[in-house]
């Protein structure tokens, strides 16, 4: 062999080496600690390329939020990877298509609870398209009525509904040739109803310009009951739903003030919640925060239509004064002269401990909480009086109404999440119903006392008698030495599984019933007469995790009613 060829090879086997070297070097080691969540995505029966899928963050104080994404292969499969251990949301980015509501709080996607290292497999998505629904609305002169808000009431088995709203903006309010077009609507069966049935018209001023129509249902029909049921096909358009109004609607103003009996002063700066109830006396709205007593202590609330009233002010900290409610009815005419009496509140006065370890200390957690009392009383309007915590852990409540009253916390944005209401004392009695508070009465000597565990339980729900569909449940769960009436949530995941960190020593009380589920189908109601109510009680040992199963066998399905 010449000396040549030697350099030669010598010199393309340092290349090749090198070559090696450098494309090893550019493959990062796997990270043994993070896992991957995989699954697969049909749109309308076949699978669904290019699509992008996002894990969005849930264990924050504050909204959810994507953290990563993929995107689906010609197959439909998608793998996110390098996920660490947690609970998250997996949610296809698909305006127009429809994604289930299986996310947290019933939010969009399903949600996810994976283990260090775990590969999550099966997150599948089977979506259909969205369609659209349009049409005119016209008075009974035939002409173009503009500016009034169309809304869309899904109509599902066993008279279950529940309001459709579209997120593009416009979507919902006719044009100035009184047409309106829906779009992104799921399939199903709606009624179309434009107008108002009772109550307020508006929530904010007056606006004069602005004109108002009874409530009319598709096609010209003034109860649901007597509505034209519109079909929306999966991806197609719904034309000529077109509706006709009566004549415009008067409407009145509510004008009263707010005084201390024992004073007769006014009471400025006073939030009002309005009640009103429908004619039938079968639905009422409730709405609070839009209206509140001026420097004066008068109130106006305009937009009235005719009907039945309650307002009720809320309890206030910088008078310590709270009032009862009133109720009248708006008939023909404007209503003033009303007079809401206010009356001298109590307080309470305490501070709140943590039991256990906390990070970061306790100083900047106890600034970081609030606390609420809220007093249960005879009718259906209940007060809540909220604030912060000071930074050793000191509060006192003013505008206290007389009744019983039940304390709790929670945390605000930043900071920890795993602190738990352990007991309530007084003056080192333990109190496990709330505090009875007279009139005028000052409560002082509470101790509200908090806990933060290093347990951890992990659970799964197993269903038995057949799926549960269109509902999300949640787990119930309570220290059995805490307080009867205080329950907290834990989520499931798509797999019934679910996580609770941060516990202290004892027994927990899990339950799962008809009060843990929400709606997010319209088989919702039907299905929620199948579910028994589940209790088990399980040791959680010190910063041990602990594990249970839960199982739920469903009630047989009702035989359908014969056909007619």
């Amino acid at each position: 062999m010449s000396f040549k060829l030697i350099n030669l090879l010598a010199a393309f086997a340092c290349f090749s080496s090198s070559v090696v070297v450098s494309i090893q070097a550019q493959q990062p080691l796997p990270d043994r600690n993070s896992g991957s969540i995989s699954g697969r995505i049909m749109v309308d029966g076949r699978p669904k390329a290019g699509l992008v899928v996002d894990l969005l963050t849930t264990d924050t104080n504050g909204p959810r939020r994507p953290i990563a994404k993929a995107t689906t292969s010609k197959t439909g499969k998608y793998v996110l990877t390098g996920v660490e251990a947690g609970t998250y949301d997996v949610s296809p980015s698909a305006p127009t298509l429809v994604v289930p509501n299986q996310g947290r709080s019933g939010q969009s996607g399903k949600s996810v609870t994976i283990e260090t290292g775990e590969s999550v497999k099966g997150i599948d998505f089977d979506l259909v398209s969205k369609g659209s629904i349009s049409g005119q609305v016209r008075d009974v002169s035939g002409e173009p009525v503009k500016g009034q808000t169309v809304e869309l009431i899904l109509r599902g088995e066993d008279n279950y509904s529940r309001p459709f709203y579209s997120s593009a903006p416009g979507d919902h309010t006719t044009n100035d040739e009184g047409i309106y077009r829906i779009s992104a609507v799921s399939p199903g069966r709606y009624i179309v109803k434009v107008g108002t049935a009772y109550g307020l018209t508006a929530y904010g001023r007056s606006e004069k310009s602005q004109v108002y129509y009874p409530e009319t249902f598709h096609p010209s029909a003034d109860e649901a009951s007597k509505a034209t049921v519109v079909e929306v096909a999966t991806g197609r358009e719904t034309t000529d739903v077109d509706i006709t109004v009566g004549r415009p609607l008067k409407i009145y103003e509510i004008v009263g003030h707010l005084i201390v009996v024992e004073t007769g002063a006014p009471v400025p700066n006073v939030a009002l919640r309005v009640i009103t109830t429908s004619a039938n006396g079968r639905h009422s709205t409730h709405m609070g925060g839009a209206f509140r007593s001026n420097g004066n202590g008068e109130f106006r609330i305009p937009n009235a239509l005719p009907g039945h009233y309650v307002i009720a002010p809320e309890n206030d900290q910088v008078s310590n004064t709270y009032g009862d409610p009133i109720s009248f009815d708006v008939k023909d005419e404007d209503v003033t002269g009303l007079k809401i009496s206010m009356r001298s509140a109590s307080t309470l006065t305490g501070i709140v401990t943590i039991e256990g370890n906390v990070d970061p200390p306790i100083a900047d957690v106890l600034s970081r909480l609030m606390i609420s009392a809220r007093t249960l009383t005879d009718n259906l309007i209940s007060s809540t009086v909220t604030l912060p915590i000071s930074a050793d852990g000191g509060f006192r409540i003013t505008g206290i109404r007389p009744g019983k009253v039940r304390l709790s916390s929670f945390m605000q944005r930043g900071g920890p999440a795993a602190l738990r209401l352990l007991r309530i004392e007084r003056n080192g009695m333990e109190l496990r119903d709330g505090v009875d508070v007279r009139a005028g009465e000052d409560i002082n000597g509470l101790r509200i006392v908090l806990g933060a565990g290093s347990s951890v339980l992990r659970g799964h729900v197993k269903i038995e008698g057949g799926p549960l569909e269109g509902v999300n449940l949640y787990v119930m769960y309570r220290p059995t030495n805490g307080n009867p009436h205080t329950f907290y949530r834990a989520e499931l995941d798509a797999r019934g599984h679910f996580v609770i960190k941060g516990l202290t020593p004892g027994d927990y009380e899990l339950v799962i019933g008809p009060m843990s589920v929400e709606i997010s189908g319209e088989r919702g109601s039907r299905m929620m007469n199948r579910m028994p109510t589940v209790r088990q009680t399980v040791a959680v040992g010190g910063g041990l995790d602990a594990e249970v199963t839960l199982v739920m066998t469903l009630k047989p399905e009702p035989p359908s009613p014969p056909q007619r």
